[in-house]
């Protein structure tokens, strides 16, 4: 077990991470990992309803100054990163799922 009390992940080959460009096929598994009790917890606000969520990654799909990243292993998605620019700076962010 880790510090907060959760079993500790097999260790995965870095080599077998990819990153590749967010799909329309991506999205279902990336709206369950934002559904997790304790990913909303960790993220510090709500996840989106489905709907809200796919408008969502609407906006994101169609903006050509973001940067969205689907991380997979084994080409299975576990999760997506992205950056975008807020105020003049770069910033990115990430999601990967508890599994």
């Amino acid at each position: 077990m880790n510090k907060s009390g959760h079993q500790n992940s097999q260790r995965i080959d870095p080599g077998r991470v990819r990153l590749r460009a967010v799909c329309r096929e991506d999205l279902p598994a990336l709206y369950e990992f934002q559904c997790e009790p304790e990913a909303v917890e960790m993220a510090g606000f709500p996840a989106r309803d489905h709907d809200a969520f796919m408008a969502h990654w609407d906006r994101l799909l169609s903006n050509s100054e973001l940067v969205t990243m689907s991380v997979t292993v084994d080409d299975t998605v576990v999760g997506h990163i992205g950056s975008w620019i807020q105020d003049g700076e770069r910033l990115v962010g990430y999601w990967i799922g508890q599994r």
